[in-house]
């Protein structure tokens, strides 16, 4: 069952960039799709939404490593597990959880990158219940590198828009 218009319109205005401690960002996006058919499975919500969570870089990367993070976009891994028992629960929702035996050394720190997608038991219920998980997600993997989890007041202080996001990154010359 897809989630109402106006759900989907409050979860629209958490959409953006948002700084992390240590120079780390995490981008939050959304994206309306029209899901009818076999897609209604595997999108009950009704849209695509994606949580990533990235290690810091030499300026800020939109697109930069991924350590972590919540989504519903097409996953092999996912996708292979919804074929095994056809007869399962055939959703996308997915975690992806910071894999520790493949790293990346930036600064002289060394960094997770993202492991492979492990499905989530249940597909987020409410737009509430997806920001949830993507606050758990945020928290296990600050706790895994002992950095301080920021509060809401303080990560919500810290979103920008993609448009502003980008112009930061245009014009940083030195590392965040």
């Amino acid at each position: 069952m897809s989630w109402k218009f106006e759900e989907v319109n409050a979860l629209k205005s958490l959409v953006g960039v948002y700084r992390l401690p240590e120079g780390c960002w995490a981008v939050f996006k959304v994206k309306e799709r029209d899901v009818s058919g076999e897609e209604r499975q595997a999108l009950p919500e009704g849209i695509e939404y994606s949580w990533a969570i990235l290690m810091p870089g030499e300026s800020p990367m939109l697109r930069g490593d991924r350590m972590a993070g919540v989504d519903n976009a097409d996953d092999a891994t996912v996708r292979r597990k919804n074929q095994k028992d056809p007869t399962g629960p055939q959703h996308r929702a997915h975690k992806h959880k910071p894999d520790w035996k493949k790293t990346k050394v930036i600064g002289g720190q060394e960094w997770p990158l993202s492991g492979r997608g492990e499905r989530l038991d249940f597909p987020p219920l409410s737009p509430g219940h997806l920001w949830l998980e993507c606050m758990q997600c945020l928290e296990q993997l600050f706790e895994d590198l002992g950095i301080d989890i920021p509060t809401s007041e303080k990560l919500l202080g810290a979103k920008m828009t993609e448009e502003s996001f980008r112009y930061l990154q245009k014009n940083t010359k030195v590392s965040i």
